[in-house]
Parts: structure tokens; C-alpha cells; sequence
């Protein structure tokens, strides 16, 4: 037991009012729909309340974690800059826009400090059974909603009240119901859902496959109870995006491809075991079924030329990359919080030929890191690189780098050109994860021990406390 303890894999017992507020505010997260009104365009999600509520208990007793709270600052910064500077200039197409989003940004960028206290080995298997449920219960609405699609009904309209999806929200469900058939679950719409869930499944497939990284990620280990829970959540969770014809399934294969094969290798290496070749035989059978499907199932979606949206998805970013170079305050500062939608219609959304775009009007720009940059400038893309930079540092310190460069790439490809919601929380819950990577995966030495840290970080430790 000494031994355990010294190793970092037993510990206090958390109470069960403190597990059940990490559980529900995990599960919150992943339910953007319904939200509390508080503006015209701005929704307050349960997991942001949840954030609110913590935020007195985390500053009192436990204190803040730095790397998610360093990270919050450095993301808010540059936006409440732009938008001072953007103002002050007379720049702004709105100056009551600029104040809306940059609250905006502040609520959702809050969600990263209590994700930085439970993203621990002490909290991590909670967290962990809060994300699976949610993804479960999302499949199981997104399985209601594609056969009532099937009745061309969309199902449950009064759930999908959020003002900050308020572009899902301009358009006729029973249109969409007709036309486009896609499911999402609770999320404003099929790429916002994949985005969303699509890094945490690549991070539960590695959990199922490697036991040794199960090890660092909880101090008592990860129950069978939670493992069946995570298995369902990853079946349900790969099922429901590629149902949903997304264009990001091929981001998300190629993640899970990158995590299954070390696995694989292992046991192709170690034949003469019997019980190898059980699990080989059927894991590539359902993984080359699984490939076929989703090209067959989701081909047209991925292919540019034929499709309508992605051809208007890439378009608005390379638009978006011209006007930045447009002019040197759109360099240095950019064009403000919320001015870069309000920019582009009123350029009349000429930006696309109407061959080009099959009659989608372009109005947005589809990719959360472009549209941020565009509006915070240089200095924007400058905190990106150091966020990047954090996360980077944490996956290469630890025991778990393969999974966490995967998990990275999939998480990039949702906020480059798959969605670009900004109040959508498990992207930036999964952010808080990244940003700890070497602290849940950590490495080990040969004989099992967790690696010490190293001196200068000791000493920082000793001061503080």
C-alpha cells in the first residue's frame, strides 16, 4: 500500500458532493442546447454556470491552476485589445458587437479554470465518465433525430434555444429536415458536434487500448464499470459523426489510425499467443469495415469540387487570409470582436462565384482560428503559438506522446476548418486536458515510479507552498 501511495495511484477519497459537481459539469459541457437567454445574440450554457459557480471555491481553497488560467489570460488579451483599439479608431462596423463577443469570450474562456483542478489523477475518471455519458446520450438523440428525418420531422425543435447559434438557429428545421437529414445531438449542427467529441474519442480509444497509460491517468486505476462505459461512448460517439456525414470523419479515422496501429504492431509481433490473433483478426475486420463505410457514406461530403459547403468553408478562409493583409491595423490589431461576419456580409457575399458555392450564402467565417486571428491581429496569432507551444511541451514530457499528437491534430482540425462556433465548451475543456498532458500521462521510470520532476520546478513548488 506504502508503495502505491508513493507511486501516485491511491489517495484520499473524493467526497461524493465534489465527485458529482465534476461529473455534472463534464456532462454539462457537452449540451450547448438549451441555453439561458442573456442577450440577443448570447446563450449561458449549464457548463459555463457551473464554471461561474466554481470559480469562488477553486480561488479560496485550492487555488488556480496556472497553465489554464496563464492560457485564458493570454486567449482574452488580445480581443480585449482589439476591441479597445478598434473602437477607440472608429474602426468598428458595431461597437455594441465588439462588447458582446468580448464577453462572450470571457464566459466561454472561463470554463478552461475549473478544467485545469479536475483534470488530475484525482478527478480524471470522473471526468472521464461525465464526457462518456454525455457522448452517449448525444448518439442516442442524433440516432432519434435521423429517423425522424427519415419522416422528414425534425425532432424536438424547443431544445435547440441558444441566441449564440443563432445561425443554426435563422433556419427553418423543417427545411433542414427535408434537405440535409444529418443528426448532431444536442449541438447547434453535425461539424460543431464532431469537432466537439471527436478529440475526446481519439483520447478513449487510446485509454481502452493501452492499460499502462490507464495507470497515470487515475490514482486507484480505471474501474471495469468505467472502461465499459467508455467503450459504449466510443462506439456511440465514431457511429453518430460518421451518420452525420461529416467531412471531419476523415480527420478522426486518421487519429484513430495513428493510435490503433502501435497496438496492432504489439500484438502482430507476438502471434505465437493464441489470443492474439483473436483480437487481431476481428479489430482489422471492423476497422477496414469501418474505413469502407465512411468513404462510401461520407465520400461526397469530403470531396471539394462536389461539395457545396466545404468549397464555401475553405473559400471564406482564404478570403479571410487576404483581408488580413488588407491593411496594416488589420495586421497589428485586427478587425475587432465580431467584426469579421459583419465585414463579410457586407461585402454582400460576393467572395464566392454562385456556381462555386451551390447558392450557400457565405456569411461566416468557418474556422474558429482564422476568424480569431482576423480579429485579434498579429498579436492573436502570436498568444496561438505560445498556447501551441504549452501544449506541445506537455505532450513531449510525457508517457503518452503518440496519443497526445494525435489527439492535438484532431482537436486542430475541428477549430482550423471544421466549425467555427466559438461557445462550444468540450473543445475548450479538451484544451484544459492538452495543456496537462504530462500531468495525467506522466512518464515513468523502469522500475515504475512516476519520474521526478525536474529540480527548478521542485524548487518553484517549495516557494509557493
Amino acid at each position: 500500500m506504502k508503495r502505491r501511495e508513493q507511486d501516485g495511484l491511491a489517495g484520499p477519497k473524493v467526497s461524493f458532493p465534489l465527485a458529482a459537481a465534476v461529473f455534472l459539469f463534464a456532462f454539462a459541457c457537452f449540451f450547448p442546447n438549451p441555453a439561458l437567454q442573456i442577450g440577443s445574440n448570447t446563450g449561458l450554457q449549464m457548463g459555463q454556470i457551473m464554471a461561474l459557480m466554481s470559480l469562488p471555491f477553486i480561488l479560496l481553497v485550492s487555488g488556480l491552476p496556472r497553465r489554464q488560467t496563464l492560457v485564458s489570460m493570454l486567449l482574452f488579451l488580445p480581443v480585449l485589445l482589439s476591441g479597445f483599439l478598434t473602437v477607440l479608431t472608429d474602426n468598428a462596423l458595431a461597437n455594441d458587437v465588439v462588447l458582446k463577443v468580448t464577453i462572450a469570450m470571457a464566459l466561454v474562456l472561463v470554463v478552461l479554470v475549473p478544467a485545469g483542478k479536475v483534470v488530475n489523477e484525482k478527478y480524471a475518471v470522473l471526468l472521464l465518465s461525465g464526457v462518456a455519458w454525455a457522448i452517449v446520450l448525444n448518439a442516442l438523440v442524433g440516432l432519434y433525430q435521423a429517423y425522424r428525418f427519415t419522416q422528414d420531422v425534425f425532432p424536438l425543435p424547443g431544445i435547440y434555444q441558444n441566441p449564440s447559434f443563432s445561425a443554426f438557429m435563422g433556419n427553418d428545421p423543417e427545411h433542414y429536415a427535408l434537405y440535409v437529414k444529418r443528426p448532431f445531438g444536442f449541438f447547434p449542427e453535425p461539424s460543431a458536434m464532431a469537432a466537439s467529441i471527436g478529440p475526446w474519442l481519439i483520447l478513449i480509444v487510446g485509454l481502452l487500448l493501452y492499460p499502462k497509460l490507464r495507470g497515470g491517468i487515475a490514482r486507484e486505476g480505471i474501474t471495469r464499470g468505467t472502461l465499459i462505459q467508455l467503450f459504449v461512448a466510443a462506439v456511440c460517439g465514431v457511429g453518430l459523426i460518421i451518420v452525420s456525414s461529416s467531412g471531419f470523419t476523415l480527420f478522426l479515422l486518421t487519429g484513430l489510425l495513428l493510435v490503433v496501429l502501435p497496438y496492432l504492431k504489439d500484438r502482430v509481433l507476438r502471434l505465437y499467443r493464441p489470443g492474439n490473433l483473436f483480437l487481431i483478426v476481428p479489430l482489422v475486420l471492423v476497422g477496414t469495415a469501418l474505413v469502407v463505410f465512411s468513404v462510401n457514406y461520407v465520400g461526397s461530403r469530403i470531396d471539394v469540387q462536389e461539395n457545396s459547403s466545404w468549397s464555401a468553408r475553405l473559400s471564406s478562409i482564404v478570403w479571410s487570409l487576404t483581408y488580413f493583409g488588407a491593411s496594416l491595423s488589420n495586421m497589428v490589431y485586427g478587425v475587432g470582436p465580431g467584426q469579421s461576419n459583419l465585414i463579410l456580409e457586407s461585402s454582400g457575399s460576393s467572395i464566392l462565384p454562385p456556381v462555386s458555392t451551390g447558392g450557400i450564402v457565405v456569411n461566416a467565417i468557418w474556422s474558429l482560428i482564422v476568424s480569431y486571428v482576423l480579429e485579434t491581429g498579429l498579436l492573436g496569432a502570436l498568444v496561438l503559438v505560445l498556447v501551441l507551444t504549452m501544449v506541445l511541451r506537455a505532450i513531449i514530457r510525457s508517457s503518452a506522446r503518440l496519443m497526445g499528437f494525435s489527439c492535438l491534430g484532431v482537436w486542430l482540425a475541428g477549430v482550423t476548418v471544421t466549425t467555427s462556433y466559438l461557445p462550444l465548451l468540450p473543445i475548450w475543456l479538451f484544451l484544459g486536458v492538452l495543456l496537462a498532458w504530462d500531468r495525467i500521462f506522466p512518464r515513468r521510470t523502469s522500475g515504475g515510479r512516476i519520474e521526478p520532476k525536474p529540480r527548478m520546478s521542485r524548487i518553484r513548488e517549495g516557494i509557493r507552498t
